[in-house]
């Protein structure tokens, strides 16, 4: 028997209704289940295309105030040649969006919006951003790797404090963000301090141990839900013992207003616009086995966490 912890979708129609819908449909459906009158719920573990394609199937049937929780589902599992397959593990927060954007079209976007990304979102972040940068406490000699720097504002305030003695590392998705962030570490005189990477955090290219700190600035949430215990426990394993995260992030936490609605709301039907939304950032680091130090819940124009961790 394996144990296959999935998401749970729930639909307004029978257990009947649903297999019907799913007849010649795979998605990563692994069980459909009887949730009470009229009302059933899909187990699956579908990402990326499968999910859209998931929820296109029931789409007008879909509970929007569901939690989606972690189910744990044990059956027998086998692949074509009858020997039981690996285990799969998701993980999933109740009522936390998913990401609907591909990499590749996040890619494209901020691609596209780097020249005006600083008007766009640089006063709104930039006092999010300091608190974060003074919880990270950067030291002379230290190695500190920032994921998803952007235009390069907060390498440079990292590359002052390590000094000429340190290194601020950098990793981002998009080669244009990179291009204008190696330009301002120039124009500051920083670049000697910097080495800049254009990559995907879920695979860091660092040797495990090295680092003395990592900071995300509204990086973290731009991860779909089953990628960040990847991105965190690489983080892990790139940070020495004692190492030090600080993420600054939207969150679920605090109070949930008007703002914070219209926010998930765009989120979810136009994804193009608002390709990030709220998580929970002390409960992400503490499921990937990280310390809290410090954790705070301020407010942008919606609540913004800026948690500390260490690793053990």
């Amino acid at each position: 028997m394996k144990i296959v912890k999935g998401y749970r979708l729930y639909v307004e129609l029978n257990a009947s209704q649903v297999r019907r819908r799913l007849k010649g449909h795979g998605l990563g459906v692994r069980k459909v289940e009887t949730a009470g009158s009229h009302r059933a719920v899909i187990i699956h573990t579908a990402t990326g295309q499968h999910l859209r394609q998931l929820e296109a199937l029931f789409r007008g049937v879909i509970e929007q105030n569901a939690e989606t929780k972690n189910s744990e589902v044990r059956q027998e599992m086998t692949n074509p040649q009858g020997s039981a397959t690996d285990d799969v593990a998701f993980e999933s927060e109740p009522g936390v969006l998913r990401v609907f954007q591909t990499k590749e079209a996040t890619r494209a976007y901020y691609n596209k919006i780097a020249k005006v990304y600083d008007l766009l979102s640089e006063e709104a972040e930039k006092p999010m951003r300091e608190a974060g940068i003074k919880k990270l406490a950067a030291r002379p000699g230290e190695r500190i790797l920032e994921v998803g720097f952007g235009t390069g504002h907060c390498l440079v305030e990292i590359a002052r404090a390590v000094g000429p003695s340190g290194k601020v590392l950098g990793i981002d998705i998009s080669d244009q963000m990179l291009a204008h962030a190696q330009a301002l570490l120039t124009k500051e005189g920083m670049a000697d301090r910097a080495e800049l990477t254009c990559g995907d955090a879920e695979q860091l290219p660092f040797e495990s141990n090295g680092l003395d700190g990592i900071f995300f600035s509204f990086t973290l949430e731009l991860f779909d839900t089953p990628e960040l215990p990847k991105v965190l426990s690489e983080c892990k394993r790139a940070l020495r013992p004692g190492g030090r995260i600080v993420v600054v992030a939207v969150s679920r936490e605090g109070k949930h207003g008007v703002m914070l609605n219209l926010y998930e709301w765009t989120h979810k039907h136009f994804p193009n616009l608002m390709d990030c939304r709220p998580i929970y950032v002390r409960r992400a680091l503490e499921a990937s086995g990280f310390t809290i130090k410090e954790a705070d819940v301020e407010s942008m124009w919606v609540p913004v966490e800026i948690v500390l961790a260490e690793k053990p």
